[in-house]
């Protein structure tokens, strides 16, 4: 069985910070020749050249000494590497919000969005996430206690006082002052009662807290760990995912599913909508700012028919769940597109497979066309299951003779599985470089 994560703390870093910590980590007071300290570092000269310059002007006790192909740092401060990296991580305003809500103090600063983004991006790694406005940590039991355990190993100077106090004491002190449950809101009326639903995901002293705190608890571990596929046949029964179902089914008629003939990539689709709408119902959900809502409200209007299908798609999430707000619809919406679930411009050219005698051989040949075209971009593959093809398709796929076009631009392609799917690879790569 696989242990815990070691907690890589250089990912607070930004990308800059990171390159020069692992430069002045690999130089340690030796006198290193520029190609060889590259070579050891993996990229070039030149970049060499660009972390040196950047580190004669940050804000670090160093001194650099040049000769003529050679370069040597000195760091008066040591390069024992838990120290070098606490230097540079106490300049990550990432790391200070963690330390904050590590020590459950009040925020020293004001952290501004890309801040909590990259902390929320870094403990997402460890199955954890974070409310701003509450000021905790979310996530099992065992995993917060793990992060709590690593931070008081690795930076102990935090929590260290005049008193001669053992590493178990203060850890033991430092579970005890955390932050209990004063305040458990959950939004709307939802009535599943997860606690009941999975009664392990409860310690058994928390078995004996009220109905609303247990719901709580049971609502954070499930929204911030990875679901496994026996508890998502038990959410698949509750009244809330067979709602989110429906939304789903409004997604694939307002945008653009990718592989939507796959149906396990719509039970995916309504997980991520159930579990981001899990994640809104306690208020631990990323927030776009007001500048951020605008933004993608702009970018989305752009496209064709755009405020209509937002307006169809914010009253299909108001009939499924309670009071969601606008802002919180536009981020499951760019959530949803920005992990390539679906895309809002319509594809340039749309292939629908319409077979009359076998759906099973349209879905395969589907999926033999996903594959074979997804180089190229915009193109889209649908298996039709009606007696009509769409108006949309450009081009259509068919096992029978039947005239099917709507109109002159829609093209018709009769398909048996005797010609083979090369020849038809072959002229769909034909017609789609002609249709482009």
């Amino acid at each position: 069985m696989a242990g815990p994560k070691h907690m890589k703390w250089q990912k607070l870093l930004s990308k800059n910070s990171q390159n020069l910590f692992l430069l002045m980590n690999q130089m340690k007071d030796l006198t290193w020749k520029k190609a060889d300290l590259a070579e050891k570092l993996g990229v070039d000269v030149k970049t060499i050249d660009r972390h040196l310059r950047r580190l004669e002007v940050i804000d670090f006790p160093v001194q650099l000494i040049y000769q003529k192909k050679s370069v040597r740092l000195i760091y008066s401060l040591g390069y024992s590497e838990p120290y070098l990296l606490f230097d540079f991580l106490i300049h990550s305003a990432s790391f200070r919000l963690l330390k904050d809500l590590i020590l459950e103090e009040k925020y020293q600063e004001n952290y501004d969005r890309p801040t909590q983004e990259r902390l929320r991006k870094w403990l997402g790694e460890y199955h954890l996430s974070f409310s701003y406005k509450k000021g905790q940590i979310f996530g099992s039991e065992r995993k917060v206690r793990y992060l709590l355990f690593s931070f008081l190993k690795d930076f102990p100077h935090f929590f260290v006082d005049d008193g001669e106090e053992a590493f178990s004491e203060i850890f033991i002190r430092l579970l005890k002052q955390r932050k209990r449950l004063s305040s458990v809101e959950i939004l709307g009326d939802n009535q599943t009662m997860f606690f009941e639903l999975f009664p392990e995901l409860l310690f058994r002293e928390e078995q004996k807290l009220s109905v609303k705190e247990k719901n709580y608890l049971c609502i954070v571990r499930l929204s911030c760990n990875v679901i496994t596929k026996k508890r998502w046949e038990r959410l698949e029964q509750t009244k809330d995912y067979r709602k989110l179902t429906i939304v789903t089914e409004k997604l694939d008629s307002f945008f653009w599913l990718n592989s939507d003939f796959e149906t396990f990539n719509k039970q995916r689709i309504t997980q991520v909508l159930y579990q981001e709408w899990l994640r809104y119902s306690i208020g631990i959900q990323e927030r776009l700012s007001d500048e951020e809502v605008q933004k993608y409200q702009q970018t989305l209007n752009t496209f064709p028919n755009a405020k209509e299908k937002l307006h169809q798609f914010r009253l299909a999430i108001q009939q499924a769940l309670t009071h969601p707000s606008v802002s919180w619809g536009l981020n499951l919406l760019k959530t949803m597109q920005e992990r390539g679930y679906l895309e809002v411009h319509p594809p340039s050219v749309k292939i629908v497979l319409l077979f009359r005698f076998d759906h099973e051989e349209a879905r395969r040949l589907a999926r033999i066309l996903d594959t074979a075209l997804r180089h190229r971009k915009r193109t889209s593959i649908h298996v039709c299951t009606r007696s009509k093809p769409p108006h949309y398709a450009d081009l259509i796929i068919t096992d029978h003779f039947s005239p099917l076009a709507y109109s002159k631009e829609q093209k018709t392609y009769f398909y048996h599985s005797s010609l083979g799917v090369e020849q038809l690879l072959k002229d769909l790569d034909e017609w789609i470089s002609l249709k482009l």
